[in-house]
């Protein structure tokens, strides 16, 4: 009988997984970011150069990452993609409206509350509790450095993830219509919370 592998849950993302990790988070959101960064080699380089390993936890399976979960902490965010970082890659005018779309999806967190930064699961193991626990991960983090609230943002297009926050606890602020985003693969973000 084979045993099923060991998923170990960290803060942190080995160097050795950098890569792997920023291909996950690519499949997860690439439709936003291939708009933004290019085709897919381009932009999981770009996400993989301008990762903070220490704003995140992560799954690992046999050492290979199979979950990430990003939060902005002290200032910075899982992945740091600011308008230098698209001048210098796509020029004047390519960096231009990339960095003012960029804007119009980036978040800010309100002072005492950890404001999450993307949730990615390998396909292959979905079902598998990977996402529940990462969550678990975060909220201690939260209790320990005294945050009130953990904060998300869940587009229209994600109902099962919208279902898995429920069940985590976290309820539904508000929704907010944003047509203008139907170019990146949604026309409504809800604002959910969970409160320690």
């Amino acid at each position: 009988m084979e045993s099923t592998p060991i998923i170990m849950v960290e803060r942190g993302i080995p160097d050795s997984q950098h890569r792997a990790a920023a291909e996950i988070y690519h499949q997860a959101f690439s439709q936003k970011l291939n708009i933004l960064l290019g085709n897919q080699e381009q932009a999981i380089a770009c996400i993989r150069d301008h990762l903070s390993p220490s704003h995140a936890f992560c799954g690992l399976r046999e050492g290979q990452i199979v979950g990430l979960l990003g939060f902005h902490h002290n200032h910075q965010q899982l992945v740091n993609i600011g308008a230098g970082v698209l001048f210098k890659r796509f020029g004047f005018w390519g960096g231009l409206w990339r960095a003012l779309w960029g804007s119009m999806l980036s978040r800010q967190p309100a002072k005492d509350e950890l404001l999450l930064d993307g949730v990615a699961v390998d396909p292959k193991v979905r079902g598998g509790g990977i996402g529940t626990r990462l969550f678990d991960a975060v909220k201690i983090f939260a209790k320990q450095h005294a945050y009130d609230s953990i904060r998300l943002e869940v587009v229209n297009t994600n109902p099962r993830a919208q279902k898995l926050y429920e069940r985590l606890g976290f309820t539904a602020e508000k929704t907010q219509s944003v047509p203008f985003m139907r170019r990146f693969g949604f026309t409504a973000v809800t604002t959910m919370r969970f409160r320690l």
